[in-house]
């Protein structure tokens, strides 16, 4: 219960969509364009339009062109295998997702509402449409819960958040039988990876992950969220239970640089990835602390791997919240080296290391943390 609560709250803050691409080139301007892409601007005049897919982070720019009022854009190029990409109108913060194939496709954007946009031309997209429909009244519910959750917390009422939670986490037991069960009947959709990768990839073991993707029709290989899913379990399998821990070296707050290397051996040691601003992290670091005070002494040792961006905050974090284990980041956020290097997507993660550097135990709250570390000592 206590991790998906930690999962409901990052992805309130989070944006979960932020789908890394890669191997999937495009081509712009070319003599004889496999995508014809016509955006109808309307009002809008004066400013850049930009067609982008997404980075680990941010948004990677294909193509861009300034609008003029009462004049189409068109975009052409050439997709080597269908993905979701995104209009983005200069100085709004909202974007435009579509699922782009290799087309003549009209849209009739709105970058207010960008769920009233109209996309035409696009199979795949009809296909995201209808499959994004079969959630639109438990999406209703979820809005009204989190409302109330907000309402709650703002009221500081611990138990109508509590419930709240608990409600949000049937939802999602109830999302993911259903997304389940549209990947077990549409194996050759290109939908389907998309929606492992974008939908469901939080919460999944590395087994049901794998049934999933390798699941998939052959016919899906060069899909770039299929490329992602297969390299991200090459990844968890590297760093899955019973595996010999992968060294991590960045710097520390004091800009020298520290290695895990050096406390690995003869104790047991958590990896704890988290982040100054992430709300789960901060309210598990009191429990950490009164751990490492109890069972330092005894052999245990906690290495703090931040995702942070920012010196200043994270530096305030370590010093508000009392921790006085080693701290490193390379402050790249979810760009990190150590996210990638672990397979991380989610915090807070917990990566327990026995006294010889293998993995025995991942994503522990403290209080199971506490539990285990009681039995081993």
């Amino acid at each position: 219960m206590k991790k998906i609560m930690c999962l409901f709250l990052f992805i309130i803050f989070l944006n979960i969509n932020d789908l890394h691409s890669s191997g999937n080139i495009l081509i712009s301007d070319t003599d004889t364009p496999s995508y014809i892409i016509t955006i109808k601007t309307e009002t809008i005049q004066d400013a850049y339009l930009y067609l982008s897919k997404r980075g680990t982070g941010s948004y990677i720019d294909i193509d861009s062109s300034m609008v003029s009022l009462g004049k189409d854009v068109i975009f052409k190029g050439r997709l080597n295998c269908p993905e979701v990409l995104y209009l983005r109108l200069e100085n709004s913060d909202k974007s435009v997702p579509f699922f782009a194939e290799n087309s003549d496709i009209i849209i009739l954007p709105d970058f207010e509402e960008p769920d009233n946009s109209k996309v035409v031309g696009s199979e795949l997209n009809d296909e995201l449409v209808l499959y994004q429909s079969m959630f639109s009244e438990i999406d209703k519910k979820k809005s009204a819960a989190k409302d109330e959750y907000y309402a709650a917390r703002k009221e500081g009422d611990q138990q109508k958040m509590d419930e709240v939670i608990e409600l949000l986490n049937k939802f999602s037991e109830k999302e993911q039988l259903m997304n389940k069960k549209f990947i077990s009947e549409n194996k050759d959709s290109h939908i389907s990876p998309f929606v492992i990768r974008s939908k469901m990839f939080y919460t999944l073991s590395l087994q049901e992950l794998k049934n999933l993707v390798f699941g998939l029709n052959a016919s899906l290989n060069g899909s770039v969220y299929v490329e992602y899913l297969r390299d991200h379990i090459s990844i968890l399998d590297k760093v899955d239970i019973g595996q010999k821990y992968s060294d991590i070296s960045l710097p520390t707050p004091e800009g020298t640089t520290f290695s895990l290397s050096e406390i690995v051996g003869g104790k047991y040691v958590l990896i704890d990835f988290w982040a100054s601003w992430c709300g789960p992290c901060r309210r598990e670091n009191p429990n950490l602390v009164k751990i490492y005070e109890e069972l330092h002494d005894e052999g245990f040792e906690i290495l703090g791997v931040s995702f942070d961006n920012s010196e200043e905050g994270w530096k305030k974090a370590i010093e508000d919240d009392h921790l006085t284990w080693p701290q490193i980041s390379d402050l790249k956020g979810w760009g990190s080296s150590a996210a990638k290097l672990y397979g991380v997507n989610s915090i807070p993660h917990t990566v327990l290391l026995d006294p010889d550097g293998i993995i025995i135990e991942k994503n522990l709250s403290s209080e199971e943390l506490h539990e285990i570390l009681r039995k081993l000592l």
